[in-house]
């Protein structure tokens, strides 16, 4: 279990400034929480795959996100995402997610992999209009109002 602190970033970046950080590699750290990352208000591109997440709350003044990896946490929603409408990548594979409903407002998604999660239904996308890439495993799953074939 590893606390992320503000004061580490800065440091480890070499820098005072946290608005002059446009990307973070946070994977494989231990991390139960990110919630001092609202500070970092330019990031383009985070990496917090292979952590402890249950929560991204922290996430949500993160709004020039683009890119974001949570894949393997033990995220059982993607509460703390809803505002990241300029995301084009979200990878939220391998964690215990049940629902994709956090995604809709998420109009830039141009891929979204949910792989390995519990998500037993696939709707809510139709605003996804960019969206070219969705993986997902599909067992058990009702497809309810997606425009395009699943392959």
């Amino acid at each position: 279990m590893t606390q992320l602190s503000k004061e580490d970033i800065l440091k480890n970046n070499k820098t005072s400034d946290p608005n002059s950080i446009t990307s973070l590699s946070l994977h494989h750290k231990a991390l139960t929480s990110v919630s001092c990352l609202g500070d970092f208000k330019n990031l383009e591109r985070l990496d917090l795959s292979f952590n402890s997440l249950t929560s991204l709350k922290g996430l949500e003044s993160c709004l020039n996100l683009k890119w974001l990896s949570v894949q393997k946490n033990k995220l059982q929603s993607l509460k703390g995402v809803e505002a990241l409408t300029n995301l084009t990548v979200l990878n939220a594979g391998t964690n215990k997610l049940k629902s994709m409903d956090e995604v809709k407002n998420l109009v830039k998604l141009r891929a979204l992999i949910l792989n390995d999660n519990e998500i037993a239904t696939i709707s809510g996308l139709d605003p996804l209009k960019e969206l070219n890439t969705l993986g997902m495993m599909l067992f058990c799953l009702e497809i309810q109002s997606v425009r395009w074939a699943i392959h």
